[in-house]
């Protein structure tokens, strides 16, 4: 089907996830999550509770997009699946390592040949003439054998040359095909991973006044809101996005293994080497058995003329070992077989049993097995948790912290307080057992994933490894669950003292400022007390008496100051020009004393001379009138009395001056 598809398949998958991903932003933005359980009604089970319900379909969905991740993490690392091309990689440097062993130890027996000739030229000259008798022309045979056999290894080496390199081509492919994989594996991992923190997160924001006042200080609600659908939206686009890929690769491996690997790897190497040379040779007969192996043809010559050389030795080795002891014979023996030995080790690695098997596991298995339908499998756990998991996941947290915000949790906390302490008991009770239910859970798949790969193995360490661990962590959880509970409790229940202790904080500081504010009335009343004898009445009288002793010493010491530098030209009048100059040297002395003198008493005072018909018509007012027209600025209580008692204050001033003026029988 992925050989069909061509990139049907990945296009598919991209589209898959830039669908789910548009479809959570949306549901969030415009609040079109669906209702809990799409509407359905809960059934009615004995001994089961309603928050049963969210909390189950919030575990059944953490689990299995727990399972299907740990699934891909196994997957990138398996020998069928992610880690298929390294795999095979792994393969062929076995199997040229074999081939540079098999070529260096031939070289070898060049040297060690050389040596054996030498030998064989000595022993005339070492041992006496009876021995030249005695062997006749064999030694000149023996030494032709040698030479021979040297020969031949150097043949077997001339067409070895060129295969390595046509080996070493094909691991850099291979491994080249897997560079990117562990790029998509890090970061499908991490965009998960996000996820999981996005919705614990907006599990701990939900329940922690704390965190929540801290968040709410960087994010505003909308944005906090949006955590988790954007981390969902960029998971699913980057799980599918990987999975594409990884479906793209798996049908070019596809498409090269259909009808088996043997013939385009033949193609690969013509277009590599060439039909004509000896590593297109080589590859021709280890895949299709013709035409013969120069190589190990060669290598048998070889095998053949040492082989008659130590028959030979074997022959004579006790009677010259008799007649001629200072000529070591048994160490050249012992070369003969040496060099026996190596060539024997270097023909069976050559031979198609030894090197085939490395390329049956490096293309039949690795690459067109784990290559193409591990990779294919890897993709569909990626699609389904990316764009199924993931957001049923979202989704079942959204239920869940719906059903906490109508008080799910903490509803007999609301209650009255004479049953507080009975009710708070059986929440905590109630608590606990969920957080057990959530912990046994999460240690049952652990355990479970950890068995699983530890008994279904697979190439390599890297599982079993894996999978001890895990298997121990699992027994680890359910063996300290009730450490892991009381964990979480203990830190929920510092939080709430953390965040009882500043409210308190905040109470102290609060009675501390009214007990100052108390303790200076209190001073107040002594004073009162001790000078007027706790006569609130006679206390009041006073204090008007002063009041007015007071407002007449400033009115009369207003109208000196009037009198003295406000009227410039001596005329008893303030001018307009003069009205200005006279407002802003009084606003200097007096508006320490006055709050809002310069800012609104003033404006308003000037407002009402200015508007007066007597200022409107002579352009001044008497100095009288002034006086008493600022002396009312500052002491009437509201300031939008000050308008018409200034009015007030200038027709009573300008009658008493026409009054006075009309009985010395002058105009005013």
């Amino acid at each position: 089907m992925l050989s069909t598809g061509g990139l049907l398949w990945p296009l598919l998958a991209i589209l898959c996830g830039l669908v789910v991903a548009a479809a959570v932003i949306y549901a969030a933005v415009y609040d079109a999550i669906p209702q809990p359980f799409c509407g359905f009604r809960l059934p009615t089970v004995p001994g089961l509770k309603e928050e049963h319900f969210y909390w189950g379909a919030f575990a059944v969905a953490a689990c299995l997009s727990a399972v299907t991740l740990l699934s891909c993490v196994f997957a990138f690392s398996s020998g069928f699946g992610g880690n298929a091309f390294n795999w095979a990689a792994s393969e062929v440097s076995m199997l040229l390592d074999g081939v540079k062993t098999s070529m260096q130890d031939v070289e070898g027996v060049q040297k060690a040949a050389a040596a054996v000739h030498s030998d064989l030229d000595d022993l005339y000259q070492t041992c006496p003439p009876s021995i030249e008798q005695m062997l006749g022309s064999s030694v000149t045979r023996v030494k032709t054998d040698i030479m021979k056999a040297s020969e031949e290894s150097g043949l077997t080496v001339k067409a070895l040359q060129a295969f390595p390199a046509l080996l070493q081509r094909g691991a850099d492919e291979l491994s080249a095909l897997s560079a990117w994989l562990p790029i998509l594996a890090a970061l499908s991992l991490t965009a998960v991973l996000l996820c999981y923190c996005a919705v614990g997160l907006e599990l701990l924001v939900s329940q922690n006044l704390t965190v929540q006042k801290r968040l709410s200080i960087k994010l505003s609600p909308g944005a906090l809101r949006l955590v988790l659908p954007v981390s969902i939206a960029v998971a699913a686009v980057v799980l599918c996005t990987a999975a594409a890929a990884e479906l793209s690769t798996a049908g070019t491996v596809t498409n090269f293994c259909r009808g088996g690997p043997d013939s385009k790897v033949l193609e690969l190497a013509s277009e590599t080497a060439g039909k004509t040379s000896s590593a297109y040779g080589l590859a021709e007969y280890y895949l299709t058995g013709k035409p013969d192996n120069p190589a190990t043809a060669h290598l048998s010559l070889a095998q053949a003329a040492v082989s008659a050389c130590i028959s030979w030795l074997d022959e004579y080795r006790t009677a010259l070992a008799t007649t001629c002891p200072q000529w070591k014979a048994q160490e050249a023996y012992s070369d003969l077989q040496n060099l026996e030995e190596n060539l024997n080790a270097s023909g069976a690695v050559l031979q198609p049993s030894g090197l085939y098997p490395h390329y049956q596991t490096a293309t039949h298995v690795a690459a067109c097995v784990g290559g193409s339908s591990g990779l294919a499998s890897l993709a569909l756990e990626q699609v389904l948790l990316g764009a199924v998991l993931l957001p049923f996941l979202g989704l079942s947290t959204s239920w869940v912290l719906s059903f906490l915000s109508r008080g799910g949790v903490y509803q007999k906390l609301a209650q009255g307080k004479a049953d507080a302490s009975s009710d708070d008991e059986a929440s905590k009770h109630e608590d606990l057992n969920s957080l057990y239910y959530v912990v046994y859970a999460f240690s049952a798949v652990i355990f479970a994933v950890g068995t699983w790969m530890y008994v279904v193995p697979q190439p390599g360490i890297l599982r079993p490894v894996i999978g001890t661990l895990l298997f121990a962590t699992g027994i680890f959880l359910m063996m300290n669950s009730d450490l892991i509970v009381t964990y979480f409790r203990l830190h929920e229940q510092v939080e709430k003292f953390k965040s009882n202790n500043d409210s308190y904080q905040k109470n102290v500081d609060k009675t501390a400022q009214e007990v100052r504010t108390l303790q200076t009335a209190a001073k107040g009343f002594e004073e009162i007390d001790r000078k007027f004898g706790s006569d609130i009445d006679r206390a009041m009288k006073e204090v008007r008496m002063m009041e007015t002793a007071a407002r007449s010493k400033m009115g009369m010491s207003i109208g000196r100051m009037v009198q003295l530098y406000m009227d410039v030209d001596q005329d008893k009048k303030i001018s307009d020009k003069e009205l200005d100059e006279a407002v802003n040297t009084l606003a200097d002395i007096f508006g320490a004393m006055i709050k809002g003198l310069r800012a609104e008493r003033l404006p308003k005072m000037i407002d009402a001379i200015r508007g007066h018909k007597i200022f409107r018509t002579t352009g001044s007012i008497s100095l009288d009138s002034f006086a008493k027209a600022f002396e009312i600025t500052l002491f009437v209580p509201e300031v939008k009395q000050i308008s018409q008692s200034v009015k007030g204050v200038i027709d009573d001033a300008e009658s008493r001056a026409a009054a006075k003026a009309a009985r010395r029988g002058q105009s005013p």
